[in-house]
Order: C-alpha cells, then sequence, then structure tokens
C-alpha cells in the first residue's frame, strides 16, 4: 500500500515537471508553468479547496474553515463546476467551494498565499 502511494506520487511529481510547489496555510500545494495566448508565461493553480463543502448540515451556512491536508495537493487541473438551477439541467456539484490562482511569477523566496 505504502509502495503505491509512493508510486503514484512520483508519478504525480514527474507528469507536472513544469510544475511549481508552494506552501499554503492548509499544506503544499503544486500548480502548473503555462503560456498565455499572447505567449507569456504564468503559473496556474487550480482548483484550490477554500473551505469544507457546503453539503448536509452546513447547506445553507456560512462556511466552515478547512482543515489542513496531508501531502501536496495536485492544483494542476480544473474542479467540479456548482450545481446549478435551471429547467432540464442537473449537472454541477455542491462542493464547489475551489479557486484558481493565477499569477505571473513567483519568487525563489516561500510563497504563502493567504488562505484561512
Amino acid at each position: 500500500m505504502k509502495l503505491n502511494l509512493l508510486f503514484i506520487l512520483c508519478l504525480i511529481l514527474f507528469c507536472t515537471s513544469n510544475g511549481r510547489k508552494i506552501k499554503t496555510e492548509q499544506g503544499w500545494l503544486i500548480g502548473k508553468e503555462e503560456k498565455s495566448q499572447k505567449g507569456r508565461n504564468y503559473f496556474a493553480f487550480r482548483n484550490i479547496p477554500y473551505a469544507l463543502p457546503p453539503t448536509e448540515e452546513l447547506r445553507f451556512k456560512p462556511p466552515k474553515p478547512l482543515k489542513n491536508w496531508a501531502g501536496i495537493l495536485n492544483a494542476t487541473a480544473e474542479g467540479e463546476f456548482c450545481a446549478q438551477a435551471a429547467l432540464g439541467y442537473d449537472e454541477g456539484k455542491e462542493d464547489c467551494l475551489h479557486l484558481s490562482v493565477y499569477t505571473p511569477k513567483i519568487s525563489e523566496e516561500e510563497v504563502n498565499f493567504p488562505f484561512w
């Protein structure tokens, strides 16, 4: 089991070799470097949770703070979109308290995004 977890972690790090690892208050993230339509490089950190999912007893209540996660959170892919109320349209998820951060530069110093 531990060997499988180690293999998966190594695979994620290898596949995101153009990625950038940063530390937040909740834990480590890995994002990736991308190129804009105008040819400018930037870093993208996607699908970062910022509060507990608003499901069950948390529905229609103020968001609860997120607990720290263990390991490195893969922030390289888009997440699910929020559920929408539309006639005949029932896609999306309630667990959509996520954000994406895009930045042109990351300093070589330790970076801490202000999540709480």
